[in-house]
């Protein structure tokens, strides 16, 4: 058993907390086209020589869910914009792919930035955090 094993465990907690309510906010927002983003939200706890430390996973584009896309940007993927179209059963057709793309390089997606007003967030978890702190400590 892991010294910090009550850490962990709480981290542990808090990450399937933020995993199962991160997934439930992008279906509230119907943030979920295909479902690979949701499929991909997870969690990792590690530890390390400099501590321990919860992080969360999700394929690369949830950066693009989260905090949007500025207009004049980049011109995003059309291969990505025909699997979301694909997944919502709208036509490619006369181009709309490529005009969808366009529309979006030209005045942006609006953030949906639930991940950050979780971490801004914490008191919740605090208290667990500082119990289980305590345990570990005391058990030495």
């Amino acid at each position: 058993m892991n010294k910090y094993q009550n850490i962990i465990d709480v981290l542990e907690d808090i990450g399937e907390d933020v995993r199962r309510k991160y997934r439930e906010e992008l279906k509230l927002r119907d943030k979920y086209a295909t479902g690979k983003l949701l499929d991909s939200i997870n969690y990792k706890v590690v530890v390390g020589n400099s501590g321990i430390t919860l992080y969360f996973l999700a394929d690369d584009y949830y950066i693009y869910v989260e905090n949007g896309r500025k207009a004049g940007g980049k011109f995003p993927p059309i291969n990505a914009i025909k699997s979301w179209m694909i997944s919502r059963g709208i036509p490619d057709e006369n181009g709309r792919s490529y005009l969808i793309a366009r529309s979006i390089q030209r005045n942006g997606i609006k953030p949906n930035p639930y991940l950050k007003e979780i971490r801004t967030d914490t008191d919740s978890y605090t208290q667990l955090l500082t119990n289980a702190l305590k345990k570990d400590i005391w058990q030495f």
